[in-house]
């Protein structure tokens, strides 16, 4: 994996400076296109530096689209501190998981599966994207709704997504509103996790949307951007 740091501008340098930021306590993480490309695995270097963190006591939590059996393949559950799966439907800390759907769900669950193809996620519906106009014609807007995710949608209840996730699982942690909160991400889903961070940051590969929301855009891609995000906010340079 190669890193391209550059020297800061002396505008942006200014800018920094005159921005007061929170210590930053937790560090939020979405999975495919920020801690490791699409496609591939986590790079080893990236894990070194997120266990660095951890032993600073620096809370880790990582929020991913992807279901818990999912997870379970790509990557250590002891490396963070609470796992968010399935956009933020379920919550994971050590052997406790929560699911935050709401009652209903269970049964209008089982009727919008009878459209698409099955899929490891327990509590969500995942599909391609190619299958949106479908979605369209089904879902419930009342209650339920549409979000995006790169070349997938998910149907999900309202109420649900990444940030509630994230609020389940910075409760469970015993953090406050105003704690220092870093969310990194790429995607649109990710979104809704800046409405709980004190730092936003968005790798270079991600959305447009995203890097508009975000106060801070990596130079570099990826599992890279996330360390480069963290040289500059938290100084994890190893050791």
């Amino acid at each position: 994996m190669q890193y391209i740091f550059n020297r800061i501008s002396m505008l942006e340098e200014f800018s920094m400076q005159k921005r007061s930021y929170k210590r930053i306590t937790a560090v939020v993480s979405d999975l495919d296109g920020t801690i490791k490309s699409r496609g591939k695995e986590i790079e080893k270097q990236v894990l070194t530096e997120l266990s660095h963190l951890r032993k600073r006591g620096i809370k880790l939590i990582l929020v991913s689209g992807r279901c818990i059996k999912e997870l379970k393949e790509l990557l250590d559950f002891s490396l963070f501190d609470v796992i968010v799966a399935e956009n933020g439907a379920l919550v994971c800390r050590e052997d406790r998981v929560i699911n935050l759907a709401p009652e209903w769900w269970e049964e209008e669950r089982k009727r919008l599966a009878e459209y698409f193809d099955s899929s490891c996620e327990e509590v969500i519906i995942s599909a391609p994207r190619q299958l949106k106009e479908l979605s369209e014609r089904i879902v419930d807007s009342s209650k339920e709704r549409i979000e995006f995710n790169v070349d997938r949608f998910m149907i999900l209840p309202r109420g649900i997504d990444k940030g509630s996730g994230l609020t389940e699982a910075l409760n469970l942690l015993g953090f406050h509103n105003d704690d220092g909160i870093m969310c990194i991400g790429d995607g649109e889903n990710d979104l809704s996790l800046f409405r709980l961070a004190s730092i936003k940051v968005a790798v270079r590969n991600s959305v447009d949307i995203l890097k508009r929301h975000a106060d801070y855009v990596t130079i570099n891609e990826d599992g890279a951007g996330v360390i480069e995000a963290l040289h500059r906010f938290l100084d994890a340079k190893l050791k």
